[in-house]
């Protein structure tokens, strides 16, 4: 209950009831989603530009390195942007009784994507003052597309009546330096990533493209509006990021957007230039080498940033190496664990063990003596004393695990240390 909206989770369970509950089912599950991502990107584009534009942008997002590791991963990000596709898509495409539905699923699915929601109103209540409706139309209309919102606000309400609480007071974290981390999720998403994150090193093409498009047309007097609802998707999930919270994943719903600009701004340079018949193939190929050249790497860094490329495989196969250590040789002992270990040795479904290993809470550390203790270098670090109120020289190192940067070290606790 404290957590998203359910679709989501009724979806995965339902497939699981259907298909059975295993890890086979799960990723076909988020496959399916991805591939009708694809397929409503391609519709989309080729409604608004044209077939050209709908391979090149179906292709940028097919490469990205963060849409292809979140398709191997079972969670809300490829769903939820499948849905927020098909939102704009049926939008677009003036079936309304069809956006609703899907922008009421985007909604119950995660309820951040009210900015979807929010960039599709703006854009449609400007555009209508822009055409000279009168205003009570466009007020009835902007109505209409806010008719997604109340499941929302019901299932909201259903929520603080059985817990308690209406919303997490803890999301809104980076009011203080929202300027600062809008300008620097600019880049980072957009042109290039230099940081640990490491989301993107390949935008700047795009970037570029853009850029120039949008100069020449600006420059020629000639009208955006084709391309405006996409900017304002993008540069309200920038903003909205920045002032609660900026996990790389986070931003995987404007990326289709992004690139279905990137295809148009591909399509009209390269038709401007004397090689216009390589000219277009070449980006696009250039773009999609350097994507799948970023999917791998050394970084040693939280679990959740190795997620935007498919660093996190490695994660998996030390996780793996230790579990199987452990299972194999220390069966019976007590361990203290973290997230995602502990979840991990104590959860043969998930495929690291086959029996579940004894995991006992931080807090019993003084109260047992043959104890070991995992340290998993990609959990935010949390081994220091501030969460642990371990000291390092209570602890004797049995062994280690190390895949291309991503390391899991296993301790035993020293019989002389004192209870806590």
């Amino acid at each position: 209950m404290s957590g998203h909206p359910p679709l989501f989770f009724i979806a995965l369970a339902s497939s699981w009831k259907i298909f059975g509950r295993s890890l086979l089912t799960s990723h076909v599950f988020t496959l399916i989603f991805g591939a009708q991502g694809l397929t409503f990107l391609f519709k989309l584009t080729k409604k608004i530009f044209g077939c050209k534009e709908a391979a090149t942008a179906s292709l940028l997002l097919l490469s990205n390195q963060l849409f292809f590791a979140q398709v191997g991963i079972t969670y809300i990000s490829i769903p939820l942007t499948c849905l927020a596709i098909l939102t704009v898509y049926t939008y677009l495409n003036n079936r309304n009784w069809l956006f609703v539905a899907s922008a009421t699923a985007m909604l119950l699915v995660k309820e951040t994507s009210i900015i979807i929601l929010l960039a599709i109103i703006m854009y449609d209540f400007i555009n209508s003052m822009l055409d000279k409706k009168k205003l009570f139309l466009a007020l009835k209309r902007t109505l209409f597309l806010s008719l997604p919102v109340i499941p929302l606000v019901l299932w909201y309400l259903y929520h603080w009546r059985m817990s308690g609480w209406l919303v997490n007071t803890k999301l809104i974290v980076n009011k203080t330096r929202f300027l600062g981390l809008f300008l620097d999720n600019s880049i980072r998403y957009l042109f290039f990533d230099s940081s640990f994150e490491n989301v993107n090193k390949v935008n700047w093409i795009i970037f570029l493209a853009i850029s120039m498009f949008i100069f020449i047309q600006i420059a020629k007097r000639k009208s955006l509006r084709s391309e405006m609802l996409f900017l304002t998707i993008i540069f309200l999930n920038i903003g909205f990021f920045s002032y609660t919270d900026d996990l790389p994943r986070y931003f995987l719903v404007m990326y289709p957007f992004f690139f279905v600009l990137g295809a148009r701004a591909f399509v009209f340079l390269s038709e401007k230039s004397q090689h216009k018949k390589i000219l277009l193939p070449l980006m696009v190929t250039a773009v999609i080498f350097l994507s799948v050249m970023n999917y791998s790497g050394h970084r040693s860094t939280d679990g959740w940033r190795l997620e935007s490329n498919m660093e996190y495989l490695d994660f998996v196969k030390v996780s793996q190496l230790a579990c199987q250590f452990l299972e194999d040789n220390y069966p019976g002992h007590k361990i203290i664990a973290i997230f995602p270990m502990d979840y991990a040795l104590r959860t043969p479904w998930f495929g690291y063990v086959k029996k579940p290993l004894c995991i006992i809470p931080l807090d019993e550390f003084g109260l047992h003596e043959d104890l070991l203790i995992v340290r998993t270098y990609q959990s935010n670090d949390l081994f220091s004393r501030k969460y642990f109120h371990i000291n390092p020289n209570d602890l004797e190192q049995i062994e280690e695990f190390s895949v291309k940067g991503k390391k899991v070290i296993i301790y035993r606790k020293k019989k002389h240390t004192l209870t806590l």
